[in-house]
């Protein structure tokens, strides 16, 4: 069988592979991801922490909050109304009352009021302690006859003393103490504006694009003020559906300016040099079949494709069109195959592939996509243009192949200086390049909305999701006993400003330990027999026997267990009970108003089963370490390929070859060091691209065989097909992207200088 048929055969049957592939979509429940978190590492500390993230994302991520504020609470009501009638019309959200918030508070109160003999508040647990129990009754009859002192979910029977009652009153939060509930709605004075809050969350997740579009859209409205009666009305939003909305938004955008960008360029320079936009459309094909096989295979393999692996796939118009245009150049005077396809399309799967390594879910994703859109666009590329007509490889010569031929003419016997001035140069600024993949760098949130949950936080400070501490412990009676001894710290971190306040699960379920203190220490002293419980039920003239009912009750109680409590605890509560992993029990502190991370994480180092979990720093450690490697693997897949090139030419002509992506990168290094940018992991990634590109000219050049000039003519097209994608990449609001962007750019221009001056010239092949 001859090669050409080969390639007819595996051309057939990969076309009908991703027209299978495109079928199965349908049936699937495929989907776009937006989440920039996906494409970073997870914490990378123990899988309690991976949980603790992964249950807070689900549990927080999904929430959002409005403050609707006003100069009077109607206006703030009306506004609040009118922005909840539109959100649950829109049928993505679904808002939570203040009636159900507090029908749902109610029947857990109903739950904990079975254990009510076992349950009492510091401040009466130390009373009772220090003898102080006479002042109990005196207080508890006079409340009895205060028929103004509001509502008791216990009454005297149930709750003699007023014990329970105290203790649910314990457990409220001060900060609530400025809020009421005004038709449905919690209102907060500030002092000048009355704030009305609406709660919602995001049915499908805050990353589900119908979602997001749908709360972009209601943003726009509410920005141009539609209604008169959003005029004059200030919002302030929290949650990730609107960073999330916001970068999706942008995300659409930078698609449609790189592909169309890069369209436009590629159109501009195929009429500039062919006069012709049949290789136009022969490369867009090339391209085309590459990215649809890619995202088929991808779609079937993962069920969902993050949004930017799309952009970065819109890049690969740029780097794909190489493989056409140098089957175009050359078919146009020698129609046959390609020398040179296949070396140089395996070095630069091998700098995609090295991504692969890189254990980012992301990363490995888009390194998935380039490789398969690559080789399927070789493909197409083999079997495809060199059958084209003779009509069809005609051109005219304009500037562009003049242009080719500049760094050749002018600086070929310079060479030796060149890369004299490149080492020194490398030398001279190289050692001060830094790795920092400090998110902050790494990802710009939307500054408009960092302003606003500012402004929410100073109204109603609420717990940061990303910084608290993890509990451990072999059961769960010894977690609930470890947060009991850890509170002193909390409070002594409160005290010297490290944090604003915590919310810790044993402050809302005891131990059975500390519980069963409880009970003896009421059984000792009110409510043993003839104690201040007995006096109060014969003062208020209750018949003998509902005392020694109330006794009995208290006998045959039992503590409350952590199930129990479970069963109907309120989410902000329920999400601090991590429950069971590998064997050992988990459960989170949650931290309002974080100001010392250091004061917190040396709190943490006293303790061998207590973290401090800062999730930014844990990413940016992992990553760190990540960039480290990948440091590594690009040293690795530097060796492979010289290796490879070592077996194929057995000559210098290898280290001529290899030298054109390693000088690029010794100036891409030097240019990020000379601009003072820190070394990320996505700048490293980035080289490998550059290796790959760099090796491809070389090789091209290596194997032009008598036909240099049309060779360095399809570099030159290649290097500004490229620079249209990777600098528009460049341009991008999200700062890793940028950063893969102008890297790939200054590599791809290097490559273009260094293919020409070090592989041009070279004519025999193996020599």
């Amino acid at each position: 069988m001859t090669t050409a048929r080969s390639l007819d055969i595996a051309l057939a049957g990969l076309l009908l592979a991703v027209i299978l592939g495109g079928l199965r979509l349908w049936q699937l429940d495929a989907s776009l991801q937006s989440n920039l978190l996906a494409l970073l590492p997870a914490d990378q500390h123990n899988r309690a922490a991976a949980h603790a993230s992964d249950q807070l994302s689900t549990a927080l991520g999904d929430q959002f909050i409005l403050f609707v504020g006003a100069a009077d609470s109607r206006r703030a009501i009306a506004a609040a109304t009118q922005l909840q009638q539109q959100l649950e019309r829109s049928g993505h959200f679904e808002l939570q009352s203040a009636h159900s918030q507090l029908e749902q508070q109610l029947r857990h109160l109903e739950t904990l009021k079975a254990y009510r003999y076992f349950l009492l508040s510091p401040s009466r647990a130390a009373q009772l302690a220090e003898g102080n129990d006479h002042k109990l009754l005196s207080q508890a009859i006079e409340k009895a006859y205060d028929f103004g002192a509001g509502a008791r979910l216990a009454g005297p029977r149930e709750d003699p003393l007023g014990l329970f009652n105290d203790y649910l009153e314990s457990l409220v939060n001060d900060a609530s103490g400025n809020t009421e509930i005004i038709d449905g709605f919690p209102v907060l004075y500030d002092g000048a504006i009355h704030w009305a809050l609406l709660h919602g969350r995001v049915d499908a997740g805050a990353f589900n694009l119908d979602a997001q579009q749908a709360m972009a859209s209601l943003e726009h409205t509410w920005a141009r003020n539609a209604s008169l009666q959003l005029a004059d009305v200030t919002i302030l939003r929290a949650g990730a559906i609107f960073h999330a909305s916001r970068a999706a938004a942008r995300a659409r955008l930078e698609i449609a300016i790189i592909g169309a960008g890069s369209a436009l360029g590629i159109l501009t320079l195929f009429l500039l040099t062919f006069r012709s936009l049949w290789p136009l459309l022969l490369s867009l094909c090339s391209v085309g079949f590459g990215c649809l096989t890619a995202l088929v295979l991808c779609w079937n393999l993962y069920g969902t494709l993050h949004l930017l692996t799309l952009v970065f796939g819109a890049s690969l118009v740029g780097v794909s069109v190489d493989y056409a245009l140098h089957a175009l150049v050359r078919q146009q005077q020698s129609p046959g195959r390609l020398p040179g396809l296949g070396l140089a399309l395996l070095t630069s799967t091998v700098g995609y592939g090295s991504l692969l390594h890189a254990r980012l879910p992301g990363l490995a994703e888009m390194a998935l996509f380039s490789i398969t859109g690559l080789l399927a666009s070789a493909l197409f590329v083999a079997a495809v243009l060199p059958r084209l007509p003779a009509r069809l490889r005609s051109r005219r010569q304009g500037f562009v192949p003049v242009l080719a031929q500049l760094p050749r003419r002018w600086l070929y016997n310079r060479v030796g200086w060149l890369l004299l001035a490149v080492v020194l140069l490398a030398a001279v600024t190289v050692p001060r390049l830094y790795i920092s993949n400090d998110l902050s760098i790494l990802h710009r949130p939307d500054g408009q909305l960092l302003d606003q949950q500012a402004a929410i936080d100073h109204l109603q400070p609420t717990p940061a999701g990303n910084q608290l501490f993890l509990l451990q412990a072999e059961t769960a009676e010894q977690l609930l006993l470890l947060g009991e001894r850890f509170r002193p710290r909390l409070e002594q971190a409160v005290s010297r400003g490290a944090i604003e306040d915590f919310r810790l699960l044993s402050d809302a379920l005891p131990s059975i330990e500390r519980q069963q203190r409880t009970h003896r220490l009421l059984a000792n002293t009110v409510y043993r027999e003839g104690g201040e419980a007995d006096v109060f039920f014969q003062r208020l003239g209750f018949p003998a026997e509902v005392a020694a009912e109330f006794r009995a009750g208290f006998a045959r109680a039992s503590p409350l267990t952590p199930e129990t409590w479970l069963a109907s605890a309120p989410p902000e509560q329920a999400l601090l009970w991590l429950g069971r992993i590998e064997q050992r029990h988990y459960s989170l502190v949650m931290l309002t108003g974080v100001h010392d991370l250091a004061a917190l994480d040396s709190i943490a180092r006293d303790y061998t089963d207590i973290d401090f979990i800062n999730t930014a720093a844990s990413v940016s450690t992992a990553l760190t370490e990540r960039t480290r490697t990948a440091a590594w693997l690009l040293l690795a897949a530097y060796g492979t390929i010289g290796l490879l090139l070592l077996l194929y030419y057995r000559s210098t002509q290898a280290l001529r070859i290899l030298l054109v992506p390693l000088g690029s990168t010794l100036l891409t290094l030097s240019l990020l060091a000379l601009l003072g940018i820190p070394l990320t992991l996505f700048h490293l990634f980035a080289l490998f691209l550059v290796l790959g590109l760099g090796m491809d000219y070389g090789i091209f050049l290596r194997e032009s065989h008598g036909h240099e000039d049309d060779c360095l003519l399809a570099i030159l097209l290649s290097v500004l097909t490229s620079s249209l994608s990777f600098g528009l990449l460049a341009l991008s609001a999200t700062p890793m992207i940028a950063a893969f962007g102008l890297t790939v750019l200054t590599g791809v221009l290097c490559n273009w200088l260094l293919a020409s001056l070090l592989v041009s010239g070279a004519r025999n092949p193996r020599t």
